[in-house]
């Protein structure tokens, strides 16, 4: 996460549509007819057990995921489809004629061409049962669904890029943005902290290919260049909180280095063209603008959480702030600006975006702790006594849209990560469900998943690492996909290595992990716990994760010994791919 959802057509890939094909029926010669509806003992009889009219038909089935196994014919009634382990729940729709009165999928009634909502899967075999009535008939046209879930065991590393091959030498993985077969990501070179570059690749088979590498567009003002990064379709949003410009005052000799741009690229042919910059409306030097972005098809949200915010006449520092574009003809319009409903300072809002049509998700989650004050180091680098800890509790708001704008909001706390738990500080939607992580919840860190329920959203779940996975600060990476949730803990310090790991109990300081849950029925699963191949100290495996369709893409430190002195090169920057 952290990211919006899109329609379900628009995810179905692989399905043959056919013409629609009625089932035809034969009837009894009459004295049979007459002899059945006399056994029945009734004078309606025989229209009970022979239905007026052919058994109505699906114009066609598709899955969330995947697709069937056998190319869908009105006329056949079964099916089977088969999905990794990594899809734990799919949605199903069914078109059918517009002469359909009602549609029921495992038995629940859903709109005839909508999806069914999530359906959990189990590992092995799992029925799925459509029924498709006319008002016109009493017949009844079934179909059925074998959908088969893969094992555990069924998990391999399908691509892994390294330094040499598709990543920079002496790189580092700052963001990442999967979509379907195209992954965008940030990766820092060197030591100077400002300068980034955004890779594109895109999958071909399993494999990934190097698409397009995207530098700031004005080499002057190179900082910060795709430190909020967010795509959908062919548009890739790129935020670059060290932009400077001189929107605020053109004929100044004052420059600041701190206003932030978003730059809006569009897949043309093979390439990546800058279609737009975006600077923000109000530029002045509490922004950053752009540090994180959120787009679908009509919207674009830019968060600042940095932004001094004035409310009820009191400057509120670091309250943050964000901003709604609407898709116009030619470019992106501003709309409208949003804080919380009571900016609080520090609250850092912005700090984590998620979107769909329906919904913008917004976390704060340095919410409750004020500014963070000064610490003093005693001798060499260290702080003596330690800084206390006031990370503050932290929230999620989650805004109703009606096109761009917000109808309504809604706070969700976490009271049991803790007062400081920085609630927020990662994010992930499915439109479903909200997960949120609060890092530093005692004692190694902990998520909240809410769900949605009739218009409201109630708390589902908080889930922790179990016993073994002792890192601090779990949840810094977070994902959440077809019900599934993925929890990076980059510092975990066990040193057991492979998929479904078992500590192993031996020190490998920062080897790192991440703990994937399932949610079966109305119960999250213990977590299965994946570690790194090789176990190497301080390569934080797990500090970026992304999560779709049945794909895992974690991310791997380059330096062993990061933050040791000297810093010596052992294990290598790496980017893994499970399916």
């Amino acid at each position: 996460m952290g990211r919006g959802t899109r329609e379900l057509g628009a995810r179905v890939g692989g399905v043959v549509r056919m013409s629609h094909k009625r089932a035809t029926r034969f009837a009894l010669p009459g004295l049979l007819l007459m002899l059945l509806a006399s056994c029945g003992g009734g004078g309606s009889g025989s229209a009970d057990l022979v239905p007026s009219g052919p058994q109505p038909a699906a114009s066609a089935i598709e899955l969330s995921v995947g697709s069937l196994d056998q190319p869908f014919q009105a006329s056949q009634r079964s099916y089977s489809a088969t999905q990794p382990f990594l899809v734990a729940e799919v949605e199903v729709r069914v078109d059918v004629p517009d002469d359909a009165k009602r549609v029921r999928l495992a038995g629940r009634e859903v709109l005839p061409g909508q999806p069914s909502g999530p359906l959990p899967l189990r590992v092995g075999s799992n029925s799925i049962e459509i029924e498709i009535e006319r008002p016109d008939s009493p017949a009844i046209g079934s179909y059925r669904l074998n959908v088969q879930r893969l094992a555990p065991d069924s998990v391999v590393t399908t691509a892994e890029l390294r330094e040499g091959n598709g990543l920079p030498d002496d790189s580092r993985q700052v963001q990442m943005a999967l979509d379907g077969d195209r992954l965008a990501l940030t990766t820092r070179t060197g030591s100077d902290l400002a300068l980034l570059e955004v890779r594109i690749f895109r999958r071909d088979g399993e494999a990934w290919l190097e698409e397009a590498v995207l530098s700031a567009p004005d080499p002057d003002r190179p900082g910060g260049f795709g430190v909020g990064l967010a795509l959908h379709d062919d548009v890739l949003v790129v935020g670059q909180s060290g932009h400077g410009n001189r929107a605020s005052d053109e004929e100044s000799d004052f420059l600041p280095l701190l206003i932030g741009a978003v730059h809006v690229y569009r897949q043309q042919d093979e390439n990546w063209v800058l279609e737009e910059s975006l600077l923000p409306p109000d530029p002045h030097m509490t922004q950053p603008f752009g540090v994180r972005a959120a787009v679908d098809d009509t919207l674009l949200v830019v968060g600042a959480p940095f932004e001094t915010v004035f409310h009820d006449g009191v400057e509120k520092l670091w309250a943050g702030a964000i901003y709604v574009y609407i898709r116009g003809e030619a470019s992106w319009q501003f709309h409208s600006r949003y804080t919380a409903p009571e900016p609080a300072t520090g609250a850092l809002f912005g700090e984590s975006l998620a979107l769909d049509s329906e919904h913008l998700v917004v976390t704060a989650p340095r919410e409750g702790a004020g500014m963070p004050q000064p610490c003093i180091a005693g001798p060499g680098f260290f702080v003596e006594p330690p800084c206390p800890v006031d990370e503050g509790e932290g929230a999620v708001y989650v805004h109703v849209l009606e096109e761009g704008s917000v109808t309504a909001s809604m706070r969700l706390d976490g009271l049991e990560t803790g007062e400081s738990g920085r609630l927020g500080s990662a994010l992930a939607y499915d439109g479903v469900r909200i997960a949120a992580s609060a890092p530093l919840a005692a004692p190694s860190g902990a998520v909240v998943v809410w769900r949605a329920a009739e218009g409201d959203w109630l708390k589902d779940a908080v889930l922790r690492p179990p016993p073994g996975i002792d890192g601090i600060g779990a949840g810094m990476a977070l994902d959440l996909a077809h019900g599934i949730l993925a929890l990076g803990v980059s510092r975990n310090d066990d040193g057991a290595t492979g998929f479904d790991a078992t500590p192993s109990g031996d020190v490998v300081p920062g080897n790192g992990a991440v703990l994937l849950y399932e949610r079966f029925e109305s119960t999250w699963l213990p977590p299965l716990v994946v570690k790194p191949p090789q176990a190497l100290k301080r390569q934080q495996f797990g500090e970026v994760v992304a999560l779709e369709e049945g794909r895992l893409v974690v991310s791997q430190r380059p330096l062993e010994g990061a933050f040791a002195f000297p810093v010596t090169t052992e294990g290598e920057q790496a980017l893994f791919f499970f399916r």
